[in-house]
């Protein structure tokens, strides 16, 4: 394998699906990192919903005097909401879904993204109870088969998952081997 470990540096654009309580907040602190992110949804409403809640929660960081109103206006013109999702994951180099703990979305989700996203497009997924390698079964790279099987600092299962701390595999298509 070559050159299998892509560091954060590499990851420019992410998109986060699903902008409820979780989703939103993960938009706005990779906005706040200075990426770009495209904020998905499934209908103008829920995004509607969810970027009224990620401004919300910049104003509120202005108004307690954490961030300037120069900077919440660069984070928010990072923010790119769409509910388009082939075309709001198709450049992005990380995908995020934060979409309601349902399997079946989940791998629905993931079958469509696995379609839509470039090969070198790391996914990943926001859940906290749910399987990620059954999540991943819906690519057409599922675990054991080259998938990127990702372990988290925790040791936690994070299979082309859990953002925090993980070992993230450059190509979705080369991975067939343990991540350093």
């Amino acid at each position: 394998m070559t050159s299998s470990v892509i560091q954060p540096a590499d990851i420019r654009e992410v998109a986060v699906i699903g902008l409820g309580l979780m989703g939103s907040g993960i938009a706005e602190l990779v906005g706040r990192s200075g990426r770009r992110v495209v904020a998905i949804e499934i209908n103008q409403t829920f995004l509607d919903q969810g970027m009224a809640r990620l401004r919300a929660s910049l104003d509120k960081a202005v108004s307690r005097g954490k961030l300037t109103d120069t900077a919440r206006d660069e984070i928010l013109a990072r923010i790119r909401p769409t509910d388009d999702i082939p075309a709001g994951v198709a450049g992005a180099d990380l995908v995020i879904e934060a979409v309601p703990e349902r399997m079946e979305l989940k791998r629905t989700l993931f079958a469509q993204l696995d379609e839509a996203c470039r090969a070198d497009a790391i996914l990943a997924t926001n859940t906290s109870s749910l399987s990620i390698t059954e999540i991943a079964g819906a690519t057409r790279y599922p675990p054991g088969g080259g998938a990127a099987l990702l372990q988290s600092r925790s040791g936690h299962e994070a299979g082309r998952g859990n953002f925090h701390g993980a070992h993230l595999a450059r190509d979705r298509r080369d991975a067939g081997s343990a991540v350093p």
